[in-house]
């Protein structure tokens, strides 16, 4: 995976529901990686990792792929 096959969120999202990998900082400034998706809840859209925990401060992602 090349840096330059992730997609910024400011180009474009993924589709809500889809699982993705994202890029994001942690509050002390470092990047983290991790599977999350788009949810719709209560008409608000937010990014939510595979354990049902709010994800923020997401900067790019990219698509999971399989071998």
């Amino acid at each position: 995976m090349k840096a330059s096959d992730w997609i910024s969120v400011n180009d474009r999202l993924p589709k809500l529901g889809e699982r993705v990998i994202v890029c994001h900082y942690l509050p002390d400034g470092s990047k983290y990686g991790q599977i999350a998706r788009r949810e719709e809840i209560n008409k608000k859209v937010s990014w939510y990792n595979e354990y049902g925990n709010y994800v923020e401060y997401i900067t790019h992602w990219h698509e999971i792929v399989l071998p």
